[in-house]
């Protein structure tokens, strides 16, 4: 299995906004810069984006943030994200 690291943008209450991935050899800080730079250059609003290793169970905890309205899910999920991950940008 290839190594995978996700970069989330969250907006200012915490929403994702965005979310790519880097694999394998693209996995560098230097793709991770650019990366997090356009994704804050697309969106008219203030973002930060984060960076997070792949693991299981990521990608359900980031469907039940995406899917739901409760504001209480996004939160979580951006607090497991700034605790797993590195702050990029």
């Amino acid at each position: 299995m290839a190594k995978r690291v996700y970069l989330y943008a969250f907006n200012k209450v915490l929403k994702i906004v965005d979310t790519k991935f880097l694999e394998g050899d693209a996995v560098t800080v230097r793709d991770m810069l650019r990366l997090a730079n356009w994704m804050k250059e697309i969106y008219p609003e203030p973002v930060v984006v984060y960076a997070v290793d792949n693991r299981p169970g990521l990608y359900k905890e980031f469907l039940e943030a995406v899917k739901t309205t409760d504001f209480t899910k996004h939160v979580e999920f951006a607090d497991i994200i700034a605790r797993e991950g590195i702050l990029i940008k």
